[in-house]
């Protein structure tokens, strides 16, 4: 009993709670593992309405009693659905009658004076998950900053990884490598490429198998089937019949257009400028026959040296709206390239879209950071810009042309055959590779929409964190938000 007068006489915070030995055998084992925290103590209040529970970094929360018992994991059923949509009306009746802890688990016995048959049980509680909800829906009985509810929630854990980015520049980037056998069989290798996605936002795959057949139709398979299996299904365009595209250099590919004839040179640009709710968040580019050099920009290295250095012009790429368009008349109705050329659209055998979309060059977090380079000269579309800022923007754009040539930015990469590069379309800009004369060159590309990109490393963060916690239930791990989760990835260090 003195023992756990010494415990509770060091939380200020909650120095009337109780603490039994089982929260006391969790204080010692979080002692000997730090990234793991431990409950030390409960008090249920306010008539079983609510409790606060300790932890023992000396942190302490009161939670809502319904609330918790509407993150019950009883309520969900194998396939992750909830069993009723009827419980929602029954949820705010519940009270706890009853408090332990177990296993570092807090163990909540519920009153039975509910209005249906959905009321009373008892529900377990990891310390891990409550410690990691409590500053979203707990109040912080310790000393805290007030939680803004504007601010508390996050759209995708890639949120942290973007507040930390660092600008690169050619001589200082060191290119991420990975082994396509290696990546595909570990998942800590697949966090981690997804993770060189956001920073520096560019990492090259050596090693992809050789694809078996050279065909238009065939060609892309190897690349589709990889990507799929580390990230996920890749883009299905809107006409094309495969979803991967590709690019050879050949005569035949000359017919295709600008864009698919490798002797033809492309300035620095992100792929997509036409596009409203740009598809392609990473891009993925095999080299599927011969060696080259490509060539890569920083967007957001080159965004925050005119932020610095020429702040008017900064503004003017943030704020001024620019079009990208253009009608695309590249395949057949059947998905099949047509000779655009030489050979007159056909609307009975032959397809088209069009793509219009207006955005600034430098599309900007509401807290200013850049969350996206919007920029191809070659799809920019006719002029729109204000008469008054038509001189100062065009100076603005200009001077961003030449930095992402600038060769303090703009990086040779060797590409060799069989490697894929990946690329963060959201922030690295990428221009023509490098062909040497005489030779040949298929390369096959696909796209992820940031969608399917967010999910797939969700998903292995909480696979992995539950590797190292299994007491985790899938129940809880699944249905909390995204910044819960990165909290107890935080709090069991992975």
């Amino acid at each position: 009993m003195a023992s756990k007068m010494r415990v509770c006489q060091g939380m200020r915070a909650l120095k009337a709670l109780s603490v039994d030995d089982a929260s006391l055998s969790g204080l010692r084992r979080s002692i000997t593992t730090p990234s793991r925290v431990s409950m030390i103590g409960h008090n249920i209040v306010n008539d079983g309405k609510e409790i606060e529970v300790a932890f023992s970094d000396n942190t302490s929360y009161r939670f809502h009693a319904p609330a918790l018992k509407d993150c019950s994991q009883e309520a969900v059923g194998a396939d992750l659905y909830r069993h009723s949509v009827k419980s929602i009306w029954s949820v705010r009746s519940h009270t706890i009658s009853q408090a332990k802890v177990e296993n570092n688990e807090l163990v909540l016995k519920w009153h039975y004076d509910c209005v249906d048959e959905h009321g009373g049980g008892k529900d377990t509680f990891p310390a891990l998950l409550l410690k990691a909800m409590g500053p979203s829906m707990g109040k912080a009985l310790h000393h805290s900053p007030p939680a803004s509810a504007a601010t508390s929630a996050t759209t995708s854990l890639f949120e942290s990884l973007e507040k930390k980015r660092s600008p690169w520049h050619a001589a200082t980037l060191q290119v991420p490598e990975f082994d396509a056998v290696d990546l595909a069989n570990s998942v800590d290798l697949q966090i981690d490429l997804l993770q060189k996605s956001v920073d520096p936002g560019f990492a090259i795959v050596h090693n992809l198998p050789r694809p078996q057949d050279q065909s238009q139709a065939q060609v892309g398979l190897v690349l589709e089937s990889f990507v799929q299996s580390i990230v996920g299904r890749i883009n299905q365009h809107p006409v094309r019949s495969t979803r991967f595209g590709v690019i050879q250099s050949t005569a035949k590919a000359k017919d295709q257009g600008a864009d698919y004839n490798t002797s033809n040179p492309l300035s620095m640009h992100t792929d997509h400028s036409t596009y409203a709710g740009t598809p392609g968040y990473l891009q993925f580019m095999h080299q599927a026959l011969g060696s080259v050099n490509t060539v890569i920009t920083d967007g957001l290295a080159v965004a925050e040296y005119m932020r610095e250095h020429h702040p008017e012009q900064f503004e003017l790429l943030a704020t001024v709206q620019l079009t990208h368009g253009f009608c695309n008349m590249l395949y057949r109705k059947d998905g099949s390239p047509r000779n655009v050329m030489n050979a007159t659209f056909d609307p009975q055998w032959d397809a088209a879209f069009e793509l219009v979309n207006t955005k600034p060059v430098l599309k900007l977090k509401p807290d200013g950071s850049l969350q996206q380079v919007i920029h191809s000269e070659s799809k920019r579309a006719l002029s729109g810009i204000p008469f008054d800022l038509y001189h100062p923007f065009m100076d603005a754009y200009e001077n961003w042309l030449n930095l992402v040539e600038d060769p303090r930015f703009k990086k040779k990469v060797p590409w060799p055959e069989g490697s894929m590069i990946v690329i963060n379309n959201w922030r690295v800009l990428h221009g023509r590779a490098l062909q040497d004369p005489g030779t040949s060159r298929t390369m096959t590309f696909g796209y992820c929409t940031r969608a399917v990109v967010d999910s797939r490393y969700r998903l292995l963060r909480r696979l992995d964190l539950q590797s190292h916690v299994p007491e985790l239930d899938t129940r809880f791990a699944t249905r909390v938000d995204h910044q819960v989760l990165g909290r107890m990835c935080e709090a069991a260090g992975v």
